[in-house]
């Protein structure tokens, strides 16, 4: 109702309005915020919600290309960089823990690789992976042990800081690297198909 009344009091136009009625708008607005929370499907796939902001980013071009390819017009990503934002926390968390992995005493004697590749049935038929399992649990345990939250990470967090600046510098220094790849993965992802090279 306060859409329709703006439009009707003319403080805004909504775009392609005329067209609505024949279904041939010819841009749109992709809910991202909504897509990369809650993942979605792509003709005969599904796609998980974003863990990173590298996965992200890769979910954007997904959205980007699929929807660029069902019309005719502009697609876009409206507030992309307050949207990015958390994906930015959980990749700067992700990083912290692993930080911390890394210093402890039994990290030099793991097997990796046989983690990664033991996979196995749980009770109601699905397969899970030793590697992805151990990640999970070492993140409740963390997260546990030092009595934080998700909340508590972001940069310039006196929280993590506290708990050590070694694996805060770590983190900051691996999710700047990661956001930096993922955008110059989306960038040239977008810029390099034919039919959206002239959009970006």
């Amino acid at each position: 109702p306060k859409f329709a009344k703006n439009h009707r009091d003319n403080i805004s136009y909504e775009h392609d309005l005329s067209e609505w009625c024949v279904g041939e708008h010819n841009c749109l607005s992709l809910p991202v915020d909504q897509c990369l929370a809650k993942g979605f499907v792509v003709k005969n796939s599904d796609c998980r919600p974003a863990g990173s902001i590298s996965s992200a980013e890769q979910l954007i071009q997904v959205l980007i290309q699929t929807q660029s390819l069902q019309q005719f017009g502009g697609v876009s990503c409206t507030h992309l960089d307050f949207t990015l934002e958390l994906y930015v926390r959980k990749s700067f968390m992700k990083h912290f823990i692993i930080a911390s992995l890394k210093d402890a005493k039994s990290f030099k004697s793991l097997d990796l690789l046989h983690l990664v590749l033991e996979d196995y049935i749980d009770e109601v038929g699905v397969v899970r992976n030793a590697f992805e399992e151990w990640l999970q649990d070492n993140k409740n345990i963390f997260l546990k042990n030092w009595g934080v939250t998700f909340d508590d990470f972001y940069f310039g967090s006196k929280t993590v800081q506290r708990i050590s600046n070694k694996w805060y510098q770590s983190a900051m220094l691996d999710t700047i690297i990661e956001t930096k790849q993922a955008a110059e993965g989306l960038y040239h992802n977008l810029n390099t198909l034919p039919l959206m090279s002239y959009v970006f």
